[in-house]
């Protein structure tokens, strides 16, 4: 009789770290934007408003206020360790 082989599932080469942050960025719409663009609102240089109308003038995407918010209070934007 024939040994059955059993197929371990490859790794895909990410960290668990990189694997956490993708879920948030799954569920969360401003994890969604590119980095670039994460990276300019991290400036806190503008106000919430001119944020939301550039990203609707420049990307077409029009963020509610209240998920810039819940992006905040969850604290995505902090290591997932």
């Amino acid at each position: 009789m024939a040994k059955k082989t059993t197929s371990v599932a490859q790794p895909k080469g990410r960290s668990l770290i990189e694997y956490v942050l993708a879920k948030r960025r799954e569920a969360c719409a401003v994890c969604a934007l590119p980095d670039e663009v994460r990276a300019q609102l991290r400036e806190k240089k503008y106000e919430r408003r001119v944020i939301r109308a550039w990203l609707l003038a420049d990307y077409g995407m029009d963020i509610p206020d209240s998920i810039f918010t819940t992006h905040s209070a969850a604290h995505h934007e902090e290591r997932a360790d």
